[in-house]
């Protein structure tokens, strides 16, 4: 996985979701909450591996177990999913008060969901993007 391809992933749904917050959208559609953070976990575990490929590509570690691989990244993206869930509730008490848009942080079952979510869209993206060469060797 590339770095740029993770990161054009991720601001890809950052800037959804800006434009969802500026075009009213949670207000007419407030399910579209769920598709987005199935895509920012799947995005977030594209970085995820992009990371842990690299770490072990610099330090020339061999091949890691698979549940370890999965632990890393299913961590990794926990890590950023409670970054956007603060992220999501600064937003709702700054910026979408003051301008009369939805909230999006609606109570604290919306934000295990939303947890949930990105975890499971991570969990896609794990088993699509980790370890896909079935060969993985280091590079001297």
């Amino acid at each position: 996985m590339r770095y740029q391809t993770a990161f054009l992933a991720l601001a890809t749904v950052f800037g959804t979701n800006l434009l969802n917050i500026g075009f009213g959208v949670y207000e007419t559609h407030p399910n579209i909450d769920i598709p987005l953070h199935l895509a920012g976990g799947f995005a977030a575990a594209m970085l995820a591996i992009a990371v842990h490929d690299d770490f072990k590509h610099k330090h020339k570690i061999g091949r890691t177990p698979r549940w370890y691989d999965l632990l890393f990244t299913l961590g990794f993206v926990s890590l950023i999913a409670i970054v956007w869930e603060f992220h999501e509730f600064i937003i709702d008490r700054s910026i979408v008060l003051n301008y009369a848009h939805a909230v999006t942080q609606l109570s604290v079952a919306d934000t295990i969901g939303d947890f949930l979510n990105g975890l499971i869209g991570a969990t896609v993206g794990f088993f699509i993007f980790g370890r896909n060469q079935k060969k993985t060797t280091v590079r001297e």
